[in-house]
């Protein structure tokens, strides 16, 4: 049975959706004094792998290293300020932990891992189908209502609920396209217009060569969004995704702090990713060549939440780890 907003976590149990129609039971989360931590289950020991170099595959409580966060690669579930934000006005939360979070987001999270109440079955929170492009006016009014404080109206409600706790700062929810899922953002009150400023630069590094995910502007009263398609699904299936920050933490020793740099990334690339040396330095080569992009472009918003390393099967001699724009 779906959980009421008034409903408290302390126990939640993660699994991975890679094919949702076979989803796999992952491990358990708990609410510890930290945030939460997560306990593999016997048969992911058996036959799943780490979520992240953090995460080894042995049978105790994984605790988050740091206060306030999920644990390993868990912690990339969770929304961001403006998920919390649509979770804190549409939900209502009878408690705000991280517990909540995890679970008010939804079954369309970044990524390939889900949230359920049950160990036995995937029961993720339910909300109604992704509002469609031609619904992207509405989504826009009712994202500025929110940012205002002002009341909606139970469809409103209904159509923010469905894709509105996506991860992020600012103000963005997923729609349908043509039958596949994209994340639109919107206009924020800034001083330029940001929307097509980010669809014209993501057009422009295109141009120069470099892998980044599809976007177009969709234009609306006043104003535009843009709308960026999504790159952690292929058709139905979901990637296993984890974000370079989550993965360069993973990778240091407690006692030490993560080198969150190119150099730092690099490193973790060539002994993570690709398995022959032509792939290696493809790889290095475009790091090199956004790290550069950035830089002439100017972008101050490209730390390394922004990358994101997709988890490719074991099959493929290692699970390696890809890098696509974020």
């Amino acid at each position: 049975m779906p959980k009421s907003a008034g409903t408290r976590f302390d126990e939640l149990f993660v699994w991975l959706l890679e094919d949702p129609d076979s989803p796999r039971m992952v491990g358990e989360l708990k609410l510890v004094d930290k945030g939460v931590s997560l306990r593999y289950a016997s048969s992911w020991l058996k036959s799943g792998f780490p979520l992240s170099e953090d995460l080894p595959l042995v049978d105790i409580e994984h605790l988050p290293r740091a206060r306030g966060v999920a644990v390993g690669a868990v912690d990339d579930a969770r929304p961001d300020r403006w998920g919390e934000r649509v979770i804190q006005y549409i939900d209502r939360p009878r408690r705000l932990s991280l517990m909540e979070y995890l679970y008010f987001a939804g079954d369309e999270r970044f990524g390939a891992m889900g949230v359920s109440t049950s160990e036995k079955n995937y029961l993720p929170r339910t909300v109604g189908p992704l509002p469609r492009l031609q619904n992207a006016q509405a989504l826009s009014e009712i994202v500025s209502k929110i940012n205002a404080k002002e009341p909606i109206t139970s469809i409103e409600r209904t159509m923010v609920a469905s894709g509105g706790s996506f991860g992020g700062a600012k103000p963005k929810a997923l729609i349908e396209i043509d039958g596949e899922q994209w994340v639109i953002k919107f206009f924020n009150n800034e001083p330029i217009d940001v929307p097509l400023v980010e669809h014209a630069t993501m057009t422009l590094c295109a141009k120069a060569g470099i892998t980044v995910a599809e976007t177009r502007l969709v234009p609306l009263s006043g104003e535009n969004a843009i709308a960026v398609r999504r790159f952690d699904r292929k058709g139905v299936r979901r990637m296993h995704c984890i974000s370079a920050g989550t993965a360069l933490r993973a990778a240091t020793p407690e006692t030490e702090q993560p080198d969150l740099s190119y150099p730092g990334l690099a490193q973790l690339l060539r002994r993570l990713g690709r398995t022959t040396d032509d792939e290696n330095r493809r790889e290095m080569a475009e790091l090199f060549r956004r790290m550069v992009f950035n830089i002439l472009v100017d972008n101050t918003d490209y730390h390394e939440k922004n990358h994101s390393l997709l988890v490719t099967p074991k099959s493929d001699e290692k699970r390696a780890a890809t890098r696509r724009a974020g």
